[in-house]
């Protein structure tokens, strides 16, 4: 099927709408033409607005129906993620290119394949791909393996910033690389996430990469390395590289570490201003709940950097005021004993203590309370009678999800619980 032009979404979708395949040709490197393999999100088509995070894929004749099996149909909790995979239409035609298309070796024009290959990446594929796809282009991820980390790490040494998170796995580089990469680019505002099994004959040389390169203190580096037990250089440990990778890069993390590097690069202004830069470029891959920078802020003071700490405090005071958030639940009626408790992510909530904030009768089937908290926050909440075994529960007696709400003005939430866990009235 050919790629399709159009951005209006099919009603009913047809599932075949969610994969797209076709063919690129260029006029340079060593193989010419490349099998490109689009897998879209389940829920693409629910919107036209929302943009998706991508990873483009090396080596995809081998490994593209594993990444599509991971983004949709394994249960594990990070976002949604459009898959690029870049292939040569078979694997024999991938195992005869691949060399000459990752390394060194020049073509007829005297030019390196990798530099060919980033060519056509940069010049003709993410054009293209990103033109026809609704793609975040501040959070792209490139995949490679074995040979694929000689073209992924000749990447980040000539354009980083070109993808912002690598999974790399099965090979490495020598530390005269890291020294040329660290006089580059200082600040290196990439992650790079190395995976390898444990009896890969390039265990050593991928662990010493990942520490040189850790060692360097790139102030904008964030690295994870894992090795997987009982693997080796081969095929099960390329999906267990894609699975593990991608869970890291695509889960939310914590900001402090990355406002620590910022703050060690350029002071607490650069601190700040990588907080509201990520925050507009990058709202899936971090938790910006206020309350980790006042967190931030407190670990500053006691590191005796007080005007930092107070730079943050104004920066807050300003940014995110203080709301108030007033709580109903609406429940079948309880003996008089019962009592009703919320809890959650945030203190105000009782730090998911399930008999820590105590919500007031209102009548015989409404309860409610009211608390005060920083514009921004992002509430995560149940609703128990004081312990876990009497939490709330949907309409089959299942423990509910969790309640979520962003707080931005005075607010009031208003829920329904129908019945509890351990059944009582049912």
């Amino acid at each position: 099927m050919s790629c399709s032009e159009s951005q209006d979404a099919p009603n009913p979708v047809d599932p075949n709408e969610y994969e797209k395949s076709f063919w690129m040709h260029t006029e340079t490197g060593h193989a010419k033409d490349y099998y490109i393999q689009i897998s879209l999100p389940r829920s693409y088509y629910e919107t036209d607005s929302r943009k998706y995070p991508v990873i483009y894929l090396t080596d995809a004749d081998y490994c593209f129906n594993t990444a599509q099996d991971l983004t949709l149909v394994l249960d594990w909790p990070q976002r949604e993620v459009i898959v690029v995979g870049i292939g040569y239409g078979s694997p024999a035609r991938l195992r005869a290119l691949r060399e000459a298309e990752y390394g060194d070796i020049t073509d007829e024009d005297g030019e390196r394949g990798w530099v060919q290959f980033l060519h056509f990446i940069e010049e003709q594929l993410i054009p293209d791909v990103e033109s026809k796809y609704r793609i975040n282009p501040y959070n792209r991820t490139l995949y490679g393996w074995s040979l694929g980390v000689l073209f992924s790490t000749n990447v980040i040494e000539e354009n980083p910033l070109l993808f912002h998170n690598y999974i790399i796995g099965g090979g490495g580089r020598r530390s005269l690389y890291v020294d040329n990469l660290y006089r580059k680019w200082p600040d290196l505002p990439v992650n790079i996430y190395f995976g390898t099994g444990e009896y890969d004959g390039n265990l050593h040389i991928m662990m010493q990469f990942a520490d040189n390169i850790s060692s360097k203190h790139f102030s904008g580096l964030l690295t994870k390395r894992e090795i997987y037990p009982g693997l080796a250089h081969e095929m099960i440990t390329k999906g267990v590289l894609l699975d593990r990778g991608m869970k890291w890069l695509y889960s939310i993390k914590p900001i402090q570490p990355r406002l620590r590097l910022a703050m060690k690069s350029g002071g607490v202004e650069a601190c700040l201003e990588a907080f509201s830069k990520l925050k507009l470029t990058n709202p899936d891959d971090y938790d910006f709940d206020p309350v980790h920078l006042l967190n931030f802020a407190e670990s500053l003071g006691n590191e005796g950097n007080t005007d930092a700490e107070k730079a943050i405090l104004r920066y807050v005071e300003q940014e995110y005021p203080v709301r108030k958030v007033t709580i109903q639940i609406l429940t079948e009626a309880l003996p008089d004993s019962e009592t009703l408790y919320i809890t959650g992510n945030h203190a105000e909530l009782g730090n998911w203590d399930p008999k820590m904030v105590e919500l007031k009768r209102l009548d015989a089937k409404t309860w409610g309370g009211s608390f005060r908290i920083l514009s921004g926050a992002e509430l995560e909440f149940k609703i128990t009678r004081g312990s876990w075994e009497t939490q709330a529960a949907d309409s089959t007696g299942l423990e509910l999800m969790n309640f979520e709400e962003t707080i931005h003005l005075d607010t009031l939430i208003a829920k329904v619980v129908e019945r509890w866990v351990d059944k009582i009235g049912s």
